[in-house]
């Protein structure tokens, strides 16, 4: 068996595991990092842009939001059930790791916020540009770290009660074992495992029906550490809504999701009812909560021709599903060439479903009559038929006296036409799994840190309590980078190399 011998061995290359190899190898560590994939930075080469707070982003734009304030809304949000010391620390380093990765060349447009209430969190790339992962591989490379891509880690190994490496097969299938002074564990969560999933309440291709090709994230890093000793954490998944397997997908029915999930179009669950708030649909945390607890698990969004013609005249630049139409001011708007719902290919919402129906979908609709519609979402007719004369009724009053939808957004819907949709969980990944501290030391189960032993990134997210805070965006790449940056500070400390 051919074995490696390092200071620092990293299982997973994706945003964490490159973060971590960074903070390592600069300081002179010997530095290896393996994956299971044949190419460095993970699902999604670094996301859309991580969280941060008092970052000279942010400051350029004025961006009211403190490190205590953005603190006291993680834990409030999360009733206080997740580790305090962690969530501080990794607030407290979010700015410092947006200036760390601006002087590597990584340039930001602009923080963001991910809807309308919610705070300018997100630091967005500059995609014109590398992405994170390429940056963080080259800066890694640079200082020495070796890659061993391709290749499988099957087991942690632990001497006298301290983590000494692992053992694992390599790509041409040859058994290897790894010696190292400390190893960190960041392969990325579970949400490819069939199990794991269903032990957090949910089953694929029923209730969660996009899981952005995660069947690579499959728990193996979670499993190598339980085997260990290391102490179990609440885990979750990322949960967001969209359309059904087959058309779910980031960009596959874009407009067609665009226009089916604004807030002036009505929500009912399969036994013909509302159960929420509609002007809520912008935040994916709230909306996921509530289909994935309804019958089913799944819910039919609708609208009337009058809506869907509103939303084509509006539609010169396809609002993105986080955007609120108010319809009143688009009443007011000067007369233009109409524009449907576009998707890249410039295919409007109407024939992309009409697409989707002739393909064999169960779960687009277009009906010429309410009682068509109802037949066709599998929805009792009489129970339809009455929610909807019950909230067109508030809209004439123009308050909704159920769910408290705001005015603006209530607008009758009365045909003739009906388009619709069923909509799912779709998911980020799987989060949490391992129990870590503030310094990113996996814990046991009495809670003490498993000497050698550190996990970053989705593995080790238990921060959000159940439910991604969405008022706060970009954290699942944040915390990725973060606990990176934190599990390999912590081994420069441990082995005098600050």
């Amino acid at each position: 068996m051919d074995q490696i011998i390092c200071d620092v061995a990293i299982i997973g290359a994706g945003p964490a595991g490159l973060a971590a190899a960074v903070e390592t190898s600069s300081k002179g560590l010997k530095t290896v990092i393996f994956d299971k994939m044949k190419k460095t930075g993970g699902l999604r080469d670094g996301g859309i842009g991580p969280f941060a707070v008092e970052s000279f982003v942010q400051e350029q734009q004025y961006v009211d939001l403190s490190r205590e304030q953005a603190f006291n809304y993680l834990m409030e949000f999360t009733h206080w059930t997740t580790d305090a010391r962690l969530v501080s620390e990794y607030i407290n380093m979010s700015a410092d790791t947006i200036s760390w990765l601006s002087n590597f060349g990584i340039r930001f447009e602009s923080a963001s916020a991910y809807y309308k209430g919610g705070k300018e969190t997100q630091h967005n790339f500059n995609f014109m540009g590398k992405s994170i992962a390429q940056v963080l591989t080259e800066q890694a490379t640079q200082h020495g770290t070796t890659y061993y891509l391709g290749t499988t880690v099957e087991r942690l190994t632990k001497e006298h009660g301290t983590i000494t490496g692992f053992t694992g097969v390599d790509a041409d299938g040859n058994a290897f074992s790894v010696k190292a002074k400390a190893v960190i564990v960041a392969t990325g969560g579970f949400a490819g495992d069939n199990e794991m999933v269903r032990q957090v309440g949910y089953t694929k291709d029923v209730d969660i029906m996009y899981t952005f090709e995660m069947d690579c994230t499959c728990g193996d890093g979670l499993r190598m550490i339980w085997d260990v000793g290391g102490k179990k954490a609440p885990m979750m998944l990322d949960t967001y809504v969209g359309l059904t397997k087959g058309y779910g997908g980031p960009m596959g029915t874009a407009p067609a999701l665009a226009c089916l999930r604004q807030p002036v179009n009505v929500m009912v669950n399969q036994k013909g009812f509302r159960f929420m708030r509609e002007d809520l649909c912008s935040n994916p945390g709230y909306t996921g909560n509530a289909v994935h607890h309804q019958y089913r698990g799944c819910a039919v969004a609708i609208l009337d021709e009058n809506l869907y013609q509103l939303y084509q005249k509006e539609n010169a630049a396809a609002p993105l599903p986080s955007m609120e139409i108010d319809p009143e001011a688009m009443k007011d708007m000067p007369p233009r060439e109409p524009q449907p719902f576009e998707r890249f290919n410039g295919i409007p919402m109407d024939v992309i479903l009409r697409n989707a129906i002739a393909d064999g979908s169960k779960d687009f609709f277009i009906a010429d009559s309410l009682e068509e519609f109802a037949e066709k979402a599998e929805i009792p007719f009489v129970t339809l038929q009455e929610t909807l004369a019950e909230y067109n009724q508030m809209c004439d009053l123009h308050e909704d006296n159920i769910f408290h939808k705001k005015p603006k957004y209530l607008k009758r819907i009365d045909g003739p036409r009906y388009y619709g949709a069923r909509f799912f969980c779709d998911t980020y990944g799987g989060l949490g799994g391992v129990q870590i501290n503030y310094r990113a030391q996996v814990l046991d189960q009495e809670e003490e840190p498993i000497p050698g032993l550190y996990c970053a990134g989705n593995d080790a997210n238990t921060i959000y309590g159940g439910s991604y805070p969405f008022y706060l965006c970009g954290n699942t790449s944040s915390f990725a980078l973060n606990t990176g940056r934190m599990a390999g500070k912590s081994i420069c400390k441990e082995l005098g190399k600050e």
